[in-house]
């Protein structure tokens, strides 16, 4: 926590932990950990990711394939990227108007207030990803085994009016300032998941499909985490300028950064370990209630926890004191106390956001010519429908337990081409269509998406801007 003394008697509170992880952003959640293909489709993937998509979404499904696809091997190196930023004010115009080549520049009050008015009581957040290795061995027995090492980088903002206009203009007299709804958590955690799933013969294929199961053990090791895990902070200046403090803020802390004035880059060094686990089945049924192939999923995500224990530090900013005159010697220790904070160095436990997944997904087959049709799985599949929800189970940790509806629709093309679309309905955008693109040559898979379509056709003005890359390999 930073205070600037303006002429002893306008006092403005900087929380540097806000304001450094809107610095992070500049030089670089988890709910929000999916594939390309997933992205593309409203974020869906329970009931309709396979094989590599698989991760992360249903681990029973790496086993699985697209239909007509039987693959002995998966693999990708380094080639799969995503990336998703929300917020309601962030967007490209906002940034470059107020952020790009501005040094020097001191903002006018129409300028202050524009700010104030735009980022006030608005919430921030991103997901950074990247898929360094993926690796899938289909056994013709034992099952299927896989492994996929991920970055993974999430975090969130929430900044109230209150701390906006302190920033912007100092402490007014007879004023409250009401922090107690400030907060943010970041996270940057590198990720092994090792993923083991098999199948159990349906003893009737005229109707019900194998079960699919799997599970995934997922060691992580923890680069840097940041939260306010309480706040109910709040203090007074009265019309003789006394400052009355209340109430107190806790922020965790665990990262390979020891020094404030080091700067945040790509790293292999790590401050924390935990372990996380994921579960999931999928079964698919034949002309289900006489509609169709459908195909059923349900799975638990990100059952975890990390040990931060590097330069890892619990802080206490405490208030219940007054400032009455901060010129004398006394009351500038109390503000030195409250700048300095109680620190307590100890490890930090932090969780990730566990989440649950339902959904089904609906195929509409076409027969293929070139194959003698025996059952279900050698029909291609002209559309995929999927529905899907997601309850997030821990808030903390840039999670949401407000409820997700997705939807999402893939339409195969000549077996190589395939368009997808989706929505989410719920979480924290409220609203979001996406997009993108599925290219299959055979031995060489290319997804292209994003999670909200305007960040295409209006790239300056959007808030909400996504984008995922991803080549990956199969060997017959």
């Amino acid at each position: 926590m930073l205070i600037i003394l303006k002429g002893f008697k306008n006092i403005k509170l900087i929380f540097v932990g806000g304001v450094l992880l809107l610095c992070t952003l500049s030089e670089c959640y988890a709910q929000y950990l999916y594939g390309v293909r997933s992205y593309s489709m409203g974020r869906t993937g329970v009931s309709n990711m396979w094989a590599y998509d698989a991760f992360n979404n249903n681990p029973a499904n790496i086993s699985r394939h697209k239909s007509t696809v039987k693959a002995r091997y998966y693999f990708n190196l380094g080639t799969s990227f995503g990336y998703s930023f929300y917020g309601d004010y962030f967007s490209n115009s906002f940034y470059t108007q107020y952020f790009v080549d501005n040094k020097g520049r001191v903002l006018n009050d129409w300028e202050k207030w524009d700010i104030v008015n735009q980022a006030s009581d608005r919430e921030t957040h991103f997901v950074l990803t990247w898929n360094l290795l993926t690796f899938i061995y289909n056994t013709p027995k034992s099952g299927t085994f896989g492994v996929s090492i991920d970055d993974r980088f999430w975090g969130n903002l929430f900044t109230p009016r209150d701390f906006m206009e302190l920033i912007f203009f100092g402490n007014d007299k007879n004023r409250t300032y009401d922090l107690s709804k400030l907060d943010y958590s970041g996270t940057w955690v590198k990720q092994i998941n090792l993923t083991y799933s098999n199948k159990i013969k349906s003893k009737d294929r005229r109707k019900y499909g194998d079960i699919y199961y799997g599970f995934s053990i997922k060691p992580l090791f923890g680069v840097l985490h940041s939260e306010i895990v309480t706040n109910n902070f709040s203090f007074f200046t009265d019309d003789t300028n006394r400052i009355y403090t209340y109430g107190r803020m806790n922020v965790n802390y665990g990262g390979v950064l020891g020094d404030r004035k080091e700067r945040l880059r790509y790293t292999f060094n790590f401050a924390g370990i935990g372990i996380a686990a994921d579960l999931g089945l999928s079964m698919k049924v034949f002309n289900f209630l006489k509609l169709g192939t459908f195909d059923f999923g349900i799975s638990l995500i990100d059952l975890g926890y990390i040990n931060w224990y590097k330069n890892s530090n619990k802080y206490l900013y405490d208030g219940g004191f007054i400032l009455t005159d901060i010129t004398k010697e006394g009351q500038i220790d109390s503000l030195e106390a409250l700048l300095n904070s109680k620190r307590t160095s100890t490890n930090v436990i932090s969780y990730l956001p566990t989440s649950i997944r339902i959904g089904f997904n609906y195929r509409l087959c076409l027969e293929d010519s070139k194959r003698k049709r025996q059952q279900d799985t050698e029909r291609l599949e002209l559309i995929n429908f999927s529905l899907e929800y997601i309850q997030g189970l821990i808030k903390r940790g840039g999670g949401t337990t407000t409820p997700i509806l997705a939807v999402g629709a893939e339409v195969n093309i000549n077996k190589k081409f395939s368009p997808r679309i989706g929505a989410t309905f719920g979480g924290r955008e409220k609203f979001t269509l996406s997009a993108g693109l599925g290219i299959d040559t055979g031995p060489v898979i290319i997804d292209i998406g994003t999670f909200n379509i305007q960040s295409i056709y209006q790239p300056t003005t959007s808030a909400k801007v996504s984008a995922g890359v991803s080549v990956r390999f199969r060997v017959y």
